[in-house]
């Protein structure tokens, strides 16, 4: 993920989509593309973003958990 320009205040996502739970037992959305998307790997990435290090961040996930 590659924020441009100044550190950011603060940082929002929302993903809305359907979602689902794998064999693991973990929970997240699909993407446009029908694969899953952990919600551990989603934290990663912005983790993993230097432009972010010390940024509050808000993830918010609404998603159905499957049938």
């Amino acid at each position: 993920m590659k924020v441009d320009g100044e550190k950011p205040q603060c940082f929002v996502l929302f993903i809305l989509s359907h979602g689902g739970i794998d064999a693991d037992g973990d929970e997240g959305p699909f993407g446009t593309d029908g694969k899953y998307l952990k919600k551990k790997r989603i934290i990663a990435e912005l983790d993993s973003s230097r432009n972010l290090h010390g940024v509050p961040r808000l993830v918010f996930l609404q998603c159905c958990r499957g049938g």
